[in-house]
């Protein structure tokens, strides 16, 4: 990331961030991981069918509690 919901992979699966807020990643890099607060807060898709999961899925998060 790069202190937006842009996809840098050239994919143009960009998103649309609400309530988040960029922070530094877990190596101190700035703007290179969002904070949500478990209240309000999401990245939204559009509805891509490339998106949509073949169950099961696998999904691996870092969070700092």
């Amino acid at each position: 990331m790069d202190g937006n919901a842009q996809d840098l992979s050239g994919n143009n699966f960009h998103g649309t961030p609400s309530g988040v807020t960029s922070v530094a990643n877990r190596y101190g890099v700035p703007n290179s991981a969002y904070y949500f607060d478990v209240v309000d807060d999401y990245i939204d898709f559009h509805l891509n069918d490339i998106l949509k999961p073949n169950f099961p899925i696998t999904l691996s998060i870092w969070m700092k509690l």
